[in-house]
C-alpha cells in the first residue's frame, strides 16, 4: 500500500526510528553532562615561602541522588615536601560533601619544582560505574630571582709580565627555577683584553658555576694602579638585568704590591675610610660610602661615593660617585653612569633617566661623557667621547618581549661619529620552545677624511626541550666594520645532547678553507 504522496510505509518507519534514536542520544548526552560529583581545591592558588608549611583542602561534593565510595586519592607525582593527604576509603552519601586536608612543606626540592601545579587524581565508585577525576591548585613561590656574580677575593692581582692571567668568577642562581643567562664583561677604564667578554650559562635552581676568564694588560707602558671589570648578568628569558657587580683588579708594579691591607665593604648605608702605607712611599687614603634615604613621602634617594687621596703628590681621584632619585616608576641618576644592552660600552659621567609604564614597558634616555672618573687630578683629564642614547623594552615574560636601542657617540680624539642601533626579541612558542633573535646596524663616519663604514650583526638563539633532552643553540655573527661590542666576531654554542650545523657555520667554514 502506498500513501498518496508517494512515500512508502517502510521508509516512513525507518525515518521515525532514526529520529527516535537521535532524541535518545541527545537525552543520554545531556544526562552525561550533569556530573554526579564535583572535586576541587578550596584555594586555586597558594603563596608559599621556603621552609613554610601550608594546607589546602580538597573538596569533594556528591551531587547525585545515590551513595558513592571514594576509593583512592593519589598525587599526580611524588611531590617533595608532601606531608599528608587522605589515603583511606570512605563513603559519601547523596548530597553530602567533605573537606580533606592536603599538607605540604616548601623545602628546597619543592621550591625547585619546574611546574607550579599540584595535581591529585580521585577515583570513586557509584552503583553503576567507577570513574576518576582530577583536581589541582597552583603555588606562587616567593623567591629571589637575582643572579650573583663574584670572585673569591675582593681584589684580584694581575702580573703584567705574563701574557695572560686568569680569574675565576662564581655565578650563582639564587632562585629555584632553571635560568639561562648572558654575562657581559667590560674593562673600566679601557685597557684590558678580556676573553671571553660575553658568554652564556644555564643554571639549575640554586646552582653555582665557576667560570674562568683570561685577562691581558693591553697598555703595558701605562701605569694604572687598578682596573675594574663591570660584570652584568642578563636573563635571556625576558632580557632583564638580574645581576651585576664590579670586580676589582690590581696590576702589580714597583709601587703596588699584594700587601694591600683591609678589604672594602659593600652594600647600602655604610661608610669606610682606610689608610694604606707602603715602603715605596706610595701612601693613599681611601673613602667609600653609600646611603639611602627618603627625601619626601614619594621621593627616595641613594648616594654613593668613592675617592682616593695620594699623599706623596697631593693628588686625588673621585669615581663611582653618583646621586639617584626615584619617584614612583621613574629613576634619575646623576654622576657616574653606566648602562647595558646597547651592544656598545656605555659608562662615564653624566645623567640617565628611566621610567616604567604599562605592565612591562620601560624607556631609558642617557647623555654622558665617556670618562671613568667623575673628577680628579691623579689621572690626566682628557676629553672623552660624548654619548647620547635611548632604549625601549617591551612585552612580557610569557609570550613575546624585546628591546630596541640607539646610541650616538662623538669621539673628539679620532674625530669620528658612531651610531649603533640594536634590537632583540624573544618569542615563547610554549613552555618548551623559545626563540631569540638579535640584529644590529652601525655607521662610523670620519669627520676629517669624510670616510664611512657601515656594519651589521645578527644572532639567532634557540632553547627547547624534547622529551628528556634540553637543546640549546646560541649563534651570532658580526661584520668587521660593525661598531658594536661584537665587531668582527663569529660565535656558536650548541649543546645539551645535540649539535646543530647552521647555514652560517657552513658558509663560515667554506670561507676559511678558501
Amino acid at each position: 500500500m502506498k500513501p498518496q504522496n508517494g512515500i512508502s510505509v517502510s521508509v516512513l518507519r525507518r525515518t521515525i526510528l532514526f529520529f527516535v534514536f537521535v532524541l535518545l542520544h541527545f537525552s543520554w548526552a545531556s544526562a552525561q553532562e550533569k556530573k554526579d560529583i564535583q572535586i576541587h581545591f578550596e584555594n586555586d592558588s597558594v603563596t608559599v615561602e621556603k621552609g613554610s608549611t601550608f594546607t589546602n583542602f580538597l573538596v569533594i561534593e556528591n551531587k547525585s541522588s545515590e551513595e558513592m565510595t571514594i576509593q583512592n586519592i593519589i598525587p599526580q607525582e611524588q611531590y617533595p615536601g608532601l606531608l599528608f593527604y587522605p589515603k583511606n576509603d570512605f563513603t559519601l552519601g547523596a548530597g553530602q560533601s567533605k573537606n580533606l586536608p592536603v599538607k605540604l612543606i616548601a623545602n628546597v626540592d619543592f621550591m625547585k619544582l619546574r611546574s607550579n601545579e599540584i595535581q591529585f587524581q580521585v577515583s570513586y565508585a557509584t552503583p553503576t560505574a567507577t570513574r576518576t577525576e582530577s583536581a589541582s591548585f597552583f603555588v606562587a613561590k616567593g623567591e629571589n630571582k637575582n643572579i650573583a656574580i663574584y670572585t673569591a677575593t675582593y681584589e684580584n692581582f694581575i702580573n703584567p709580565a705574563l701574557p695572560q692571567s686568569s680569574i675565576l668568577l662564581t655565578v650563582e642562581n639564587q632562585g629555584y627555577s632553571k635560568r639561562t643567562v648572558k654575562i657581559d664583561l667590560q674593562s673600566i677604564p679601557d685597557g684590558l683584553e678580556i676573553l671571553p667578554k660575553q658568554q652564556t650559562l644555564s643554571l639549575e635552581g640554586l646552582e653555582k658555576q665557576t667560570v674562568e676568564i683570561k685577562i691581558a694588560v693591553r697598555k703595558q707602558n701605562t701605569l694604572y694602579p687598578e682596573f675594574n671589570i663591570n660584570a652584568i648578568v642578563t636573563d635571556l628569558l625576558d632580557n632583564k638585568i638580574v645581576g651585576s657587580n664590579t670586580l676589582y683588579l690590581v696590576i702589580l708594579s714597583h709601587n703596588r704590591q699584594i700587601a694591600r691591607g683591609n678589604e672594602g665593604v659593600s652594600g647600602s648605608n655604610f661608610a669606610e675610610m682606610s689608610y694604606n702605607e707602603n715602603s715605596s712611599g706610595f701612601n693613599f687614603l681611601q673613602l667609600r660610602g653609600n646611603t639611602a634615604f627618603r627625601v619626601t613621602e614619594n621621593l627616595k634617594s641613594r648616594f654613593n661615593i668613592g675617592a682616593d687621596y695620594y699623599f706623596e703628590d697631593g693628588l686625588y681621584n673621585v669615581y663611582d660617585t653618583w646621586l639617584e632619585l626615584e619617584r614612583k616608576n621613574t629613576v634619575l641618576r646623576l654622576g657616574n653612569v653606566n648602562s647595558s644592552d646597547y651592544d656598545y660600552p656605555v659608562f662615564g659621567r653624566g645623567g640617565k633617566i628611566s621610567t616604567r609604564f604599562g605592565n612591562n614597558n620601560q624607556v631609558e634616555v642617557l647623555a654622558l661623557e665617556n670618562n671613568y672618573n667623575l673628577y680628579g687630578t691623579y689621572f690626566k683629564q682628557t676629553e672623552g667621547s660624548t654619548m647620547a642614547g635611548a632604549k625601549y623594552t617591551f612585552g612580557n615574560a610569557k609570550s613575546f618581549n624585546g628591546k630596541v636601542s640607539y646610541l650616538f657617540d662623538h669621539d673628539p680624539r679620532f674625530n669620528v661619529d658612531t651610531q649603533v642601533a640594536n634590537a632583540v626579541t624573544s618569542l615563547f612558542i610554549n613552555e618548551k620552545h623559545i626563540i631569540r633573535t638579535e640584529v644590529g646596524v652601525s655607521n662610523e663616519k670620519g669627520l676629517s677624511n669624510k670616510d664611512e663604514n657601515t656594519g651589521a650583526s645578527m644572532g639567532a638563539n634557540y632553547e627547547g626541550k624534547i622529551g628528556k633532552w634540553d637543546i640549546q643553540s646560541f649563534n651570532s655573527f658580526a661584520t668587521k666594520s660593525y661598531a658594536g661590542i661584537k665587531r668582527g666576531s663569529f660565535s656558536q654554542i650548541n649543546g645539551s645532547g645535540t649539535n646543530f650545523l647552521l647555514l652560517s657555520e657552513l658558509l663560515y667554514n667554506i670561507r676559511i678553507r678558501r
